[in-house]
Order: structure tokens, then C-alpha cells, then sequence
């Protein structure tokens, strides 16, 4: 049935059809048909995707006229080939084994993406169930109307090459439109007027030339969906509507990439202010223009915020007024230019609800101040912010949950006095928290504890409170909320300020903490615990080769002598030049313990030690760098 016909092409004959083909060794040894012959008389093509898996004739100039029917059996899904080659095919089969492609009058695959239509003469197309026309699909069809195209959601650039539709004439001042799509428009006009329909326009092909276009007016206008993704930034949109917006339209808007919006003066629900759209009575800011750049202030008066009213926006600084009340969900959601927000008093609540998403992905946002007349902010208001520093003022009553989730807080968190609340995973990356008032936050132990994996960087965070400080374990092995609850006993805090260390999930946590601990508040206690996991401590230093917290432990006096020897012989062992040093310097010189301190309370002078025996220290320590 198969031949060679040269090193690399070979051929399949089915009932009068030849199939040339390669085969591809990339693609465990495919087949790609890119050539093919027809005897006389055939009307029937079968494309056998079990026998070839792949046909690749859209550079193919073959014609065959006698062809009416294509069938395709078995599992097809590849199948690329030019209306030129079938132009009167007039009916598509498709075998119940092959789900990726529709019987019908034009060939069509499981995603509704139009591939071929084979008209060849000028009656009305059918596009029930077609969701994307794909480039080249109209070559050499004369018909120049559609039915049913309400489902068309995309339209390529070239899907009207060569076919009648790109040779019709465009309206003057106006756009060419066959069913529910926008094929050409009038390039040399400055302005263009949409017809004026109720009929929902719902897409614009690819890759328009918008020539010299400087604004597009809508007029009544009842649904728009995919337009605005090709509108050109430089366009203005002009809104002739004179009733109701509803969503398709305020999604239009939301989506869209017009530098400015206009409404006509007529419409009793709406409003345009400087480009942007209001409610009529300036309350509510529903849009503001995609493309804009620079600064906005707000107007006064503006109440409300409407939900993705400068999404994707450009702006680099906005002011939020002093009137305003209410922010709505994901506001200035992905505005990843937007790098200064300044919010006055007046506002209380920074979004309302669950998933607020207010500045969702605001990469550029730094730094922000919360206003004193803010008493909440919502969950997920700051989401996905790279935010460094926050200032929050007097008046703040409650940050619900993963308000801050994903900032950059690394350094202190200065808690107000009247903070009552705090949801979970806000502030896991802070160094520092200092609460100001006499009462730490509820929820404060959910909101700064973190999992294992997010300790690399630090395993404790400091809380600074009144006349004490605490060091808590960023990972700890019982439930927050437990924490959480007998934190806020005054009783507990006093009693365990100096054992935190221990509700630690894994022993460095517990140990670096209660190093931290005891640097600031050395206890007899802490003071115990360490020098029985000295050795750990250490070996974990130099393991990581951390030279400078491995020194900084052993300045502590906390080793045993024998414990000290053995850290010498790793030391050398890792190459650890200055720790070894110091440990050579502690072993035949260890500093005296806080316990040992004589009864007038002071210490021999370090300084005093060296001279007394400096000659035998000297000589050590330069053998270590000889």
C-alpha cells in the first residue's frame, strides 16, 4: 500500500486518493502529509488520521473541484488544508470516533474555532456554535453575510483574506460590520460613528488599522465583549448611550484601553469628569480611562469607589479624597505602575467584605499610611503588594485576615494603642513588632507566625511591648489561637516572657530564640538550657558556615570548656580562620560566668586578662595566620 518515493517522502493511496508524507523523528516517527493527488472523478476525500496523524497543506496549491464531501475518521484532530484546494466541498462527515472536529457545512473543531468554510458562492453563513474564525477560513468565499453569529468572540486579522467581505466598501465615517463582527473601518476619517443599534456588537477583528482615527462614538450600544481589548490607547471613546449601563458595558469599560471616556450629555443615569465615568450626581466613580498616566486626584465629593474602577490601570499616584466612604473589590487591582497612594481623613473602612483585593498585585507600592479615621482594613486589601513599610495611625481598630499577605514588612510594625484585632498571616515576614498600647492584639500570634519554610530568613520576631520585650518563635508547635488567648493574661506574659522559646516547633527555632532571649534578658533558666544544647548550637554554625553568629555565641560565655575544645577541632576542620581564633582565645582564656561575678558586683577587666598573660595569646594567634 506504501512506497518510497524518495529518501524521505513517502506515499499512501486511499479509494483514488494519494497522501504524500515525511516522517517526523522528533515526534516518535509521525507522519505529516504535505502534499496530495486526486484521480478524476473522486467526490469523496477520507483524511485517515490512524494511517497519517498529521496533514499540513495550507501552502498547498492544488485544486480540486469535484471534491463534495471530506470525511474524517478516527481520532483526527490535526487537519490544515486552504478553501482554494476543496472549493465546493458542501458537506463535512465526521466519524463517531473523533470528538475534535463537527459534522456540518464548513469544517469546525471541538473548540469552535472555524477553519475552512468552502463557500463558494455568496449565500448567508451559518456560524452557530463558532466562538473564533481563524485566519484564512474566508479565502476565496463570496458570501458577505452571516446568521447566528452571536457566539463569535474572536475574529484574526487575516480570517477575510481574499474573499469577497475584504473587498466590500466601508460606510463613510463609519465601520463595515457583517453579523455581530467589525471587519474594517473608515481609516481616513478623524472620528467614526458606530451604527446606531440595539444589536449587541461582540467582537472586532485582530489587528485593525485604525489609520487615522482619533475617536470611536457607541451610540446605544446594548452589549460589548472582546472589542476593547483592540482599541488603540490614543482612541477616545464617546458613549451616546442614553440609558441604563449595564454590566456588559461597564465591563467594556473596565477592560478597555482608550485614554478617555465621554458621555453624552443627555444620559440622566451618568456622567464623564475629566475622562473618567461617573454616576450623575459625581458620587460614585465607576471607570476611570485604562491608558492614563501620572496623577490623579479624586474629585471631592467622590463618595464611592466602584469595584475595578482602575484596574490595569497606568497611573503612577492617586490622592484618595477626604468624602470618600467606601472602596469596592479590587479598585486598583493589577495597577503595576501605581507606586504612591495618598489616603485623607475620612474613610473608615478600607474595603468592605471577604477577598477585597483593593490593591491586588500593585507591585510598584512601597509604602503606604492608613489615615486615623480608619478603623478596619479588610482581608486581602493589600494582597500581592510588594510593600516595604506601612504607617498605621491612632484609631485603627481591626486588620482582618491576609490584609498584607505577600508584602515585603521585613522591618518594624509599629501596632496602635487602639488596635483590638489582628487577623492571621499579615505580618510573617516582619523582624519587629511594637505595640503601643498596655494590651497586645488579639490574633497577634496568627498574624506573625509563619510555616517552616518561611523561617529561612528569620526563626523568632521581637514584640515590643510597654516595659517589656518578648521573642516569640516565628514556627511554633501549639495552636495560635492558644497562644494568642493566654498572651492577653497579663499574669502568663510575665511568667513565660523568658520561656517563649520553648513553644518553638523544631529545636533551632527554639534555640535561636532563646539566644535572642537571653541577649536581652539574661535568666538563670535561659542561661541553663543553653549551655546544654551548646553544642548543637554550635555545630549548626559551623555546619552553615555562619562565622559571624557562631562568634557572636561564644562571646556569650555560655560553652564548657570541653565543649569549646571540640568546636576548635571543627572549626579548623571547616576552614573557620576567626572563629577559631576566638574559640583558641575563650579555651585557654574563658571569660567568667555572670554567676561568678565577686560580691562588689564587678568583673576583672577583660582588657586587664589579655595583658596579664599576652604573650602565650599572641603566639597562638599568630600560628592561626602564619
Amino acid at each position: 500500500m506504501s512506497k518510497t518515493m524518495s529518501e524521505n517522502r513517502e506515499s499512501l493511496e486511499l479509494n483514488g486518493v494519494t497522501f504524500y508524507f515525511v516522517r517526523n523523528e522528533n515526534y516518535y516517527m509521525a507522519k505529516i502529509c504535505n502534499d496530495i493527488d486526486i484521480e478524476a472523478g473522486i467526490e469523496e476525500v477520507t483524511f485517515e488520521f490512524d494511517k497519517i496523524g498529521n496533514y499540513e497543506l495550507m501552502d498547498n496549491k492544488k485544486v480540486f473541484p469535484e471534491v463534495k464531501t471530506l470525511n474524517i475518521k478516527k481520532w483526527g484532530r490535526n487537519l490544515r488544508i486552504p478553501n482554494s484546494m476543496f472549493p465546493n466541498v458542501t458537506k463535512v462527515v465526521v466519524d463517531k470516533y473523533c470528538s475534535c472536529y463537527k459534522s456540518g457545512r464548513m469544517l469546525v473543531n471541538d473548540k469552535g474555532v472555524l477553519q475552512n468554510t468552502f463557500h463558494p458562492d455568496s449565500e448567508a453563513i451559518d456560524l452557530k456554535g463558532v466562538s473564533d474564525i481563524d485566519n484564512n477560513s474566508f479565502a476565496g468565499c463570496q458570501a458577505t453575510k452571516f446568521i447566528n453569529s452571536g457566539s463569535v468572540k474572536q475574529c484574526r486579522n487575516q480570517a477575510f483574506r481574499d474573499s469577497a467581505i475584504e473587498k466590500m466598501p466601508v460606510p463613510a465615517g463609519g465601520a463595515l460590520i457583517i453579523g455581530s463582527v467589525i471587519v474594517n473601518v473608515d481609516k481616513d476619517a478623524a472620528d467614526i460613528v458606530m451604527p446606531d443599534t440595539r444589536r449587541a456588537i461582540l467582537t472586532i477583528m485582530e489587528g485593525l488599522n485604525y489609520g487615522k482615527i482619533q475617536s470611536i462614538t457607541f451610540n446605544k450600544i446594548q452589549s460589548f465583549v472582546n472589542i476593547q481589548k483592540h482599541i488603540p490607547k490614543r482612541i477616545k471613546i464617546i458613549l451616546k448611550e442614553t440609558g441604563f449601563i449595564g454590566y456588559d458595558m461597564i465591563d467594556f469599560l473596565t477592560q478597555s484601553k482608550a485614554s478617555c471616556l465621554e458621555l453624552c450629555d443627555e444620559n440622566p443615569y451618568y456622567k464623564t469628569i475629566d475622562g473618567a465615568l461617573f454616576t450623575k450626581d459625581g458620587t460614585v466613580l465607576i471607570k476611570y480611562p485604562y491608558s492614563r498616566t501620572g496623577h490623579y486626584d479624586i474629585p471631592e465629593g467622590t463618595i464611592t469607589i466602584a469595584s475595578m474602577a482602575f484596574q490595569n490601570c497606568e497611573l503612577s499616584s492617586v490622592t484618595i479624597p477626604s468624602s470618600m466612604r467606601q472602596i469596592l473589590p479590587k479598585a486598583f487591582a493589577d495597577c503595576n505602575k501605581l507606586s504612591t497612594v495618598e489616603i485623607r481623613d475620612g474613610i473608615k473602612n478600607l474595603g468592605i467584605g471577604r477577598s477585597t483585593l483593593l490593591f491586588y498585585n500593585c507591585d510598584n507600592l512601597k509604602h503606604i499610611e492608613i489615615p486615623s479615621s480608619v478603623q478596619m482594613i479588610a482581608e486581602q486589601a493589600f494582597d500581592g503588594c510588594n510593600l516595604e513599610s506601612v504607617k498605621f495611625n491612632e484609631g485603627l481598630l481591626q486588620i482582618m485576615n491576609n490584609a498584607f499577605t505577600s508584602s515585603l514588612l521585613t522591618g518594624d510594625i509599629v501596632l496602635p494603642s487602639t488596635l483590638d484585632y489582628i487577623g492571621g498571616s499579615n505580618f510573617q515576614s516582619a523582624k519587629q513588632i511594637t505595640v503601643l498600647g498596655d494590651k497586645i492584639p488579639f490574633g497577634l500570634i496568627s498574624a506573625v507566625t509563619a510555616t517552616y519554610e518561611q523561617t529561612n530568613k528569620s526563626k523568632y520576631i521581637k514584640l515590643q511591648c510597654p516595659n517589656k520585650t518578648l521573642f516569640l518563635p516565628r514556627y511554633i508547635d501549639v495552636t495560635a489561637e492558644w497562644l494568642d488567648s493566654n498572651l492577653s493574661i497579663p499574669s502568663f506574659r510575665e511568667e513565660c516572657e523568658n520561656s517563649l522559646y520553648a513553644y518553638g516547633a523544631l529545636a533551632d527555632i527554639k534555640q535561636e530564640t532563646a539566644i535572642a532571649t537571653y541577649k536581652e534578658n539574661p535568666s538563670s533558666d535561659l542561661r541553663t538550657y543553653l549551655r546544654r544544647v551548646s553544642k548543637n548550637i554550635v555545630n549548626g554554625y559551623i555546619r552553615d558556615h555562619n562565622e559571624t553568629e557562631l562568634i557572636e555565641f561564644i562571646k556569650l560565655g555560655l560553652m564548657t570548656k570541653k565543649a569549646m575544645q571540640d568546636a576548635l577541632q571543627s572549626a579548623r576542620e571547616n576552614c573557620m580562620p576567626t572563629v577559631e581564633a576566638y574559640l583558641l582565645k575563650a579555651v585557654n582564656y574563658p571569660p567568667l560566668a555572670r554567676a561568678e561575678v565577686g560580691a562588689s558586683g564587678l568583673r576583672p577587666s577583660f582588657f586587664l586578662l589579655i595583658l596579664h598573660r599576652q604573650a602565650p595569646v599572641f603566639h597562638r594567634l599568630s600560628s592561626i595566620y602564619r
